[in-house]
């Protein structure tokens, strides 16, 4: 694979970044559109598998992994929450059992909070990834690469404080920085990252000075009859012939 290739896959994943990023911003106007960042995460992930069959590097293989089982975990603690608080309204206008229903939520929490932390492992291990990049890509977008990593990182755990609500708040504003920030990936094909080879200085060759014939003040004959011409005419004094 060549490098503009490798190049044009990571401007991919940039590209799904910046979509996933819009679409948390307008969850907040429209709630199905944090549905359409979810489908954008798993496609960029999708980008980061393919982007390793070149690179090969275990920790984009680690990120994936984790970030995967922590999407999981946190699936399968909010079914059980859920069954646990339906069971307990159930139970509360139909029988005094509902107290029983409330181990299912206790567990469920424990394994939303497991999958919180390990979505927070899950950036640490890509933000070291892309702190070793420093030489791969540009300076200032490396830096954001990091942030952007640190911000996920921030926002993974201000959800699993999420009960104390402005945290989720706090948590959705760094989730929506950090996905801003890789988005700019896309850009890494794009001028702007591209460094503008310096125009060529053009040196003027000094031109030689006319040098004047020696012999344009040398004596001229006819060549006809031998007789010296003097001054600039065309035909010699003397015989009459043409002298040029």
């Amino acid at each position: 694979m060549s490098d503009d290739e490798l190049k044009r896959m990571w401007s991919e994943f940039g590209k799904n970044m910046h979509t996933v990023g819009l679409m948390m911003a307008l969850s907040f106007v429209v709630g199905v559109t944090g549905i359409v960042a979810l489908i954008f995460v798993f496609i960029a992930i999708g980008n980061l598998k393919r982007i390793n069959f070149y690179l090969k590097d275990n920790r984009l293989e680690d990120f994936r992994s984790k970030y995967i089982q922590a999407f999981v975990l946190r699936m399968v603690g909010v079914l059980i929450m859920v069954g646990g608080l339906v069971g307990m309204i159930f139970t509360g206008f139909f029988g005094d059992d509902w107290m029983f229903l409330f181990a299912p939520i206790v567990i469920g929490l424990i394994i939303v909070i497991a999958g919180g932390a390990l979505e927070m492992k899950a950036w640490d291990i890509l933000k070291s990834f892309f702190e070793d990049q420093g030489n791969y890509f540009p300076a200032i977008l490396h830096r954001d690469l990091v942030d952007g990593c640190n911000n996920l990182k921030t926002a993974a755990l201000m959800y699993l404080l999420s009960f104390l609500i402005i945290t989720l708040l706090i948590g959705i504003i760094f989730q929506i920085m950090g996905y801003f920030k890789l988005a700019k990936l896309k850009d890494l094909i794009a001028p702007y990252y591209q460094t503008t080879p310096a125009a060529p200085v053009q040196t003027q060759t000094p031109t030689p000075p006319v040098q004047s014939n020696p012999n344009s003040n040398a004596p001229k004959y006819c060549p006809n009859c031998g007789a010296e011409v003097k001054g600039t005419g065309k035909f010699c004094a003397e015989c009459g012939s043409p002298l040029t």
